[in-house]
C-alpha cells in the first residue's frame, strides 16, 4: 500500500483484493457491487458522492445508486495524498534524461512568487493552489473531502467519518466502527473511475446499511 491509514498511521493490510469496476459508468458499476455485497468497500474520489447524490441536471449516472449518504454509505477513509508527489503531470521524458532535475527547483521557485499568486487568482484557483507568503487570506482549506479521518469529526451523518473511538470508557461514535473495515483482515476493493492525481482518496464503506 502507498498510503496511510489516517486512524492508525500505519500502512494498510496486505490482506486484500482488488476488483476493476468495468462499465460505461464505472462508478455506477462498483456502487452496485457494493450494494450487491461484492466487495467491502470502494476506492473513488473524496468528493464524488456529493457530486453524484446532488444529482444535477443533465446527470449520465444513476442517482439513484447514490442516495442515501450518510445514512447508508459514507467514508471511512479520507485525505489520503500519499499516491501523489505534487499533482499534474507538467513533463514526460526519456529516464535518465535529467528534465525532472531541471524542471522540479525551477517550478520550486517560481511557486514562491507573486507571479505565481498572480497566476492562481486570474484562473480562480487561489483555494486549492499552493499557498506562498502572497495568498494570505485567499488561501482556503478544502472541503471535508479533504480533511484526514483523524480530523473529521461528528457521527458519520455528513457522510464523512471520523477515527472509530477505541476508550473501553467511551461508547463509539454513532456509525464507528464499521461492520465492514477495510483498513484491516482480508478485504475486497471495489475501483471505479481512474483516480485523479490531485484528488484526495477515500474509502467509501456501505456499512451503514
Amino acid at each position: 500500500s502507498i498510503v496511510t491509514n489516517k486512524c492508525t498511521s500505519e500502512k494498510y493490510s496486505p490482506d486484500y483484493e482488488v476488483v476493476v469496476a468495468n462499465g460505461d459508468i464505472a462508478n455506477d458499476v462498483a456502487m452496485q457491487m457494493l450494494r450487491d455485497g461484492e466487495g467491502d468497500a470502494i476506492f473513488i474520489y473524496a468528493d464524488q458522492v456529493e457530486e453524484y447524490s446532488a444529482c444535477p441536471a443533465g446527470s449520465t449516472w444513476n442517482c439513484t445508486l447514490w442516495e442515501g449518504f450518510g445514512t447508508e454509505v459514507a467514508y471511512v477513509q479520507t485525505g489520503q495524498f500519499g499516491h501523489a508527489m505534487n499533482g499534474t503531470t507538467l513533463s514526460l521524458s526519456r529516464k535518465g534524461s535529467g528534465i525532472r532535475e531541471l524542471l522540479r527547483p525551477c517550478m520550486q521557485s517560481f511557486m514562491l512568487t507573486k507571479e505565481y499568486y498572480d497566476i492562481c487568482v486570474k484562473h480562480d484557483l487561489a483555494g486549492v493552489c499552493y499557498a506562498n507568503e502572497f495568498f494570505g487570506d485567499d488561501a482556503t482549506v478544502g472541503g471535508k473531502y479533504d480533511l484526514p479521518t483523524n480530523k473529521q469529526t461528528g457521527d458519520c451523518s455528513d457522510g464523512y467519518c471520523p477515527c472509530p473511538v477505541t476508550s473501553d470508557d467511551s461508547p463509539p461514535v454513532a456509525g464507528a466502527p464499521l461492520e465492514t473495515d477495510p483498513t484491516s483482515g482480508s478485504t475486497t476493493v471495489l475501483v471505479g473511475t481512474s483516480l485523479l492525481m490531485t484528488s484526495s482518496i477515500m474509502w467509501l464503506s456501505a456499512s451503514l446499511m
